[in-house]
């Protein structure tokens, strides 16, 4: 049985946004809901941008997925940052809820023809491009 290869693209800037975060010592968690087993063979093209970040909490580690606050709150304890020192970047709505239950500040990127409402409470939307 031929197993399928989950893809990722990054989004413009985002290879400039973390570099920028690992230059200043920002700490950067990666918050998926992908499970731990996929998540390798998914970044795995984009090893020179995800070894930059601190750690990665996937769907595994938390017992409820977003838009409950726990991958948001579990990322934060692993940084040993407070969630009011937090920013989400997020491209999912339900991403943005948990991050606003978690008590952070989210920036919401909306791809075009999104429905930009629908990440109401974002304190940014920006429009994203894959890259």
């Amino acid at each position: 049985m031929k197993r399928a290869s989950p893809s990722f693209k990054k989004m413009k800037g985002a290879d400039s946004l973390t570099r920028f975060f690992s230059k200043h010592g920002v700490k950067q968690y990666m918050a998926t809901s992908t499970p731990r087993a996929l998540i390798g063979a998914k970044l795995e093209p984009h090893n020179d941008m995800i070894s930059l970040f601190d750690g990665i909490v996937t769907a595994d580690d938390v017992v409820q997925g977003k838009p409950a606050p726990d991958i948001f709150l579990k990322a934060a304890e692993r940084a040993g940052v407070p969630p009011n020192r937090c920013i989400v970047f997020e491209d999912s709505p339900l991403g943005i809820q948990g991050g606003l239950a978690a008590g952070m500040q989210t920036v919401a990127i909306a791809f075009h023809g999104s429905d930009r409402s629908a990440f109401k409470g974002a304190c940014q939307v920006v429009t994203g491009m894959r890259g």
